[in-house]
């Protein structure tokens, strides 16, 4: 403004050399006063003034400069060695290279919550719900994208569930944050804010500083803002609350249903760094002058660490200036070195797995540590099993024991030498049984007419004790259906699929969904497997005719799942008719015959039902899956097969099964032999046991010949242990039954 005028705004010219920031204004001759303030520009720059010189009927140029702080660190990552048990600091300048005093504070964060737990709301927060509208509640990433930006959950309001019902009014309220010794605090988060027809939404950040009896509001959002993602980061300072022992933080939020929601992820609360355990600033707050310069002290603290390694901390940089330090732009280090008179015990803990025969690392796992001199630590295995743990040596010898959920327990003494690595390597026992036979395959050789009882041992070479149950199963030369499925349920749920269509008809165009099969993982015994068809689910199929054609495949892989790499084995199309969740068994005109090692693509086609006027969506439901299912649709832009969870339809689990016959003796559709009498049928046996069972042949109705079947042996209540032991009789005449173990 000019001389206290109607203010102007400035703008941008056409003039390559004025650029932007050009104003104009009627000015009264002689010596106005010009002011500039920021306007729309960021918060943290002050007003310029100057007195211009005008002359009647002239023009003059008055170029003002928005005077604002700038703060700059040195260096960005402070950093130091540090012996365990001592003391180390270094200098961080900070230095005002603007043309206005600023503000600065150092803080670490103090609350830190992304929502990613299984229990809503999160341990120490809390929903406070006015009436009886949507309330605040988890995210699920199954159900629906996290528009905040995150990758998982988040906290969120969605109005669509109360149609027709209460207006939201609800507060998502943080833990108490104690800031009794912070000079500086803030707030930082993503928000995505959907404003949908008549939403009317308000999302009010609110800070108390006396336990939530009162609130003060810091922010406010009542308009759009990321509704369908990336998500916008917010931060808001907190530094009028400093000084208060229980400050809390809530997210409240008011809306109309049915059309609208907001999502909070990543929430950061932020104290003094000096709350740190390890890392104080001094000073960790303070102003400086235009063109001022100043050193803090960092002080790194390695007598507050149990253990030498690598420390990080990110520190945020609050400030009064309008440029932007984003948190983890700045990162203390601290390096903690062992003390010469220290030795480490270091190893990695295995589980043995089932039958001490599947070990893998184990992750987790707690090592609790004993000194003979006395003094007990403890420490865990990271993601590859992986452990260290530094000691004085001369406290030595030292007693391991190591622990993890469904393992039993190993103890073990150790000797440390100063200085050096001592390995401390341990296998676990899971705590599982593991049931057999002895003989592993039993035979029974016997006359004619004749029957025998054969004693064997149960065996259970486990670490558990186990109830089981045992019975006669089918013959392993003979094939049974054994489908091959990848979802929990088999029935479809309502509206729960996805298509390619035409938007202007809602007709299908050119769908392929598939799924993929690796037979050698599909836990019946190797062996050629016969596929006699493909089954299928229907969520929705309209047309104009009553029917409308689909086609199912069956495709050999080889290599990555792309089609180039499919070789087709069999196909078939089918006339499906308009229905709702149903499903269909296609079978082939001849059963493939593969290796069972192979791996197979089960595929459902649906082509293009723009001409015919046909609609067509796959029956699916959310109920799980062991593998994703694939979709392809060229007029979408998707040539090749992806992932459903790669575009967003994780939530829906596909209903695509293969039908085949295998060799699968204890499975439900195999025929028990009805030569062969188990008993007891059932008992209970300790982990590293054996227990008498009989096992009797009866050949009396039998002719001449071999014969094969099956004891079905298996850990209650875990039916999906059922363990398949072939049993053989060889019938013949003349003689003693004989058993080719020795047994008779």
């Amino acid at each position: 403004s000019v001389a206290g005028g109607a203010a102007v705004a400035t703008w941008r010219s056409d003039d390559p050399g004025v650029g932007s920031g050009f104003f104009a204004a009627y000015a009264p001759s002689g010596t106005p006063t010009v002011t500039a303030t920021r306007g729309r520009q960021p918060v943290g720059y002050g007003d310029a003034t100057l007195t211009a010189t005008v002359a009647n009927g002239a023009s003059v140029r008055a170029d003002l400069a928005l005077p604002a702080g700038r703060l700059r660190l040195y260096p960005a990552a402070p950093a130091a060695n540090v012996e365990l048990g001592s003391l180390a600091h270094a200098s961080l300048t900070i230095d005002n290279s603007g043309t206005a005093p600023l503000l600065f504070g150092l803080e670490g964060v103090a609350i830190e919550e992304h929502f990613e737990g299984t229990v809503f709301p999160p341990d120490g927060w809390s929903v406070v719900n006015v009436g009886g509208g949507c309330a605040w509640s988890a995210l699920d990433p199954m159900q629906a994208a996290n528009t905040a930006g995150g990758d998982g959950r988040a906290a969120m309001v969605d109005l669509y569930p109360c149609w027709g019902g209460d207006a939201s009014d609800t507060a998502l309220v943080s833990p108490p944050l104690d800031l009794s010794a912070s000079h500086t605090a803030s707030v930082g988060f993503f928000l995505s804010l959907f404003e949908g027809a008549d939403n009317v939404p308000r999302l009010d950040i609110d800070a108390s500083a006396d336990g939530g009896a009162s609130w003060t509001t810091v922010h406010s959002e009542t308009r759009e803002n990321n509704g369908s993602g990336p998500g916008a980061l917010i931060e808001l300072d907190l530094s009028a609350f400093a000084g208060a022992s229980d400050v809390r933080v809530r997210f409240h939020y008011t809306g109309t249903p049915p059309w609208g929601s907001v999502v909070v992820d990543q929430v950061h609360l932020f104290e003094t760094i000096n709350a740190s355990t390890w890392l104080a600033a001094t000073p960790d707050h303070g102003t400086l002058a235009a063109g001022e310069s100043r050193a803090l002290d960092i002080a790194f603290d390695a007598r507050t660490v149990a253990q030498p390694g690598t420390y990080r901390m990110p520190i945020r940089i609050a400030e009064d200036t309008p440029y932007e330090w984003p948190f983890g732009d700045v990162e203390a280090t601290m390096t903690v070195t062992a003390p010469a008179n220290y030795g480490a015990l270091a190893g990695h803990v295995r589980s043995l797995g089932a039958c001490d025969a599947q070990p893998q690392a184990l992750a987790g796992a707690t090592i609790a540590i004993h000194a003979a001199t006395g003094g007990d630590w403890s420490t865990t295995s990271d993601a590859d099993g992986a452990f260290r743990y530094w000691v004085e040596a001369a406290r030595g010898p030292f007693t391991l024991t190591i622990e993890a959920p469904g393992h039993r327990p190993v103890t073990q003494d150790y000797t440390v030498a100063a200085g050096s690595e001592t390995p401390a390597d341990v296998d676990l026992r899971a705590l599982l049984p593991c049931l057999g036979i002895d003989p592993a395959t039993p035979i029974a050789e016997l006359a004619s007419g004749q029957s025998a009882a054969l004693a064997l041992d149960l065996l259970n070479t486990g670490a558990a004790a186990t109830d089981w149950t045992v019975r006669t199963g089918g013959d392993p030369a003979l094939p049974s259906p054994v489908p091959l499925v990848q979802t929990t349920s088999p029935t479809p749920t309502q509206n729960t699929s996805f298509a390619c269509i035409n938007p202007p008809t809602g007709y299908s165009l050119d769908n392929r969904y598939l799924r993929r099969f690796d037979l050698a993982s599909r836990g019946v015994p190797a062996g050629e497997t016969v596929v006699r068809g493909v089954t299928f689910a229907v969520d929705s199929a309209m047309s104009s005719t009553g029917s409308q054609p689909v086609t199912v495949r069956v495709h050999a892989l080889h290599g990555e799942l792309a089609f180039a790499n499919l070789e087709l084995l069999a196909e078939k199309t089918v006339e499906v008719a308009d229905s709702a969740l149903q499903r269909i068994s296609v079978t082939f005109d001849a059963p493939l015959h593969v290796a069972g090692d192979a791996v197979l693509v089960a595929e459902i086609h649906v082509p293009s039902g723009v001409a015919a006027g046909n609609t067509f969506y796959p029956g699916g439901n959310s109920d799980g899956e062991s593998a994703p299912a694939y979709w392809a649709a060229h007029d979408c832009g998707i040539d090749e097969p992806l992932a459903y969870p790669e575009i967003g339809f994780d939530w829906v689990h596909l209903i695509l099964e293969l039908d085949t016959l295998a060799s699968d003796p204890c499975g439900a559709n195999a025929a028990p032999v009805d030569w062969l009498a188990l008993a007891p049928a059932a008992g209970h046996i300790d982990a590293d046991a054996l227990s008498p069972l009989q096992a009797t042949f009866d050949a009396t109705a039998e002719a001449d010949g071999v014969y094969g079947g099956s004891i079905c042996l298996a850990a209650t209540p875990s039916a999906a242990s059922t363990i398949a032991i072939p049993v053989t009789m060889r019938v013949g005449s003349g003689g003693d039954a004989v058993f080719a173990d020795g047994f008779d």
